[in-house]
């Protein structure tokens, strides 16, 4: 008598994506996207918070006095706190094509955006930004402050415009002609 074998293949169950973590202490708001995600990060200030908001991705309070709703769409954080308020902004993006924009930041406020590996679009806010595109073609914006964008990588980024205020642009060769860039380096 045979005897015969079935298997039955069910698809592996589809690994989570850990949220981007946000967290705030010392003056410092900490932002650390999310590897193996496509994160889009909106962050402002209103009054005495800061807020990260997540509308295609998630966001977790990491630490500090920062909540958020149980959907992960958003994090805000008490930034009038013992030890300070907010005065710098440090970002990691993740591994993928992320986006993050500081627009709405007051020019108080210092930042430094680390794109990492990807095709990100990194928007600066209005203070002084330290731009760090990361492997992979960008699109990099610095705002109205006195801006250090390097994008320096190997990879041809999209666009570079560093914005009003007095800039400097650290770039590949082979990187597109920077816009309002007032110093300018190639390698």
């Amino acid at each position: 008598m045979l005897a015969l074998g079935v298997a039955l293949l069910l698809p592996s169950a589809a690994r989570a994506v850990p949220p981007a973590v946000v967290s705030f202490g010392g003056g410092v708001a900490n932002v650390n996207a999310t590897t193996g995600s496509e994160d889009e990060l909106v962050l402002s200030v209103g009054g005495i918070f800061f807020r990260v908001d997540a509308p295609t991705s998630k966001v977790l309070a990491g630490g500090g006095p920062c909540s958020g709703p149980p959907t992960q769409t958003f994090v805000s954080c008490l930034t009038v706190v013992p030890g300070g308020s907010l005065q710098r902004i440090a970002v990691n993006l993740g591994n993928k094509d992320d986006t993050v924009n500081l627009s709405q930041i007051p020019a108080t406020v210092t930042s430094t955006l680390n794109g990492g590996r990807g095709d990100d679009r990194i928007t600066g806010g209005p203070g002084a930004d330290r731009i760090i595109g990361g492997r992979g073609q960008d699109l990099a914006r610095g705002g109205a402050g006195n801006d250090t964008l390097n994008m320096r990588d190997g990879s041809r980024d999209v666009r570079i415009d560093c914005g009003a205020g007095t800039d400097r642009a650290i770039l590949d060769r082979i990187d597109p002609r920077p816009r309002n860039c007032e110093r300018v380096s190639r390698r």
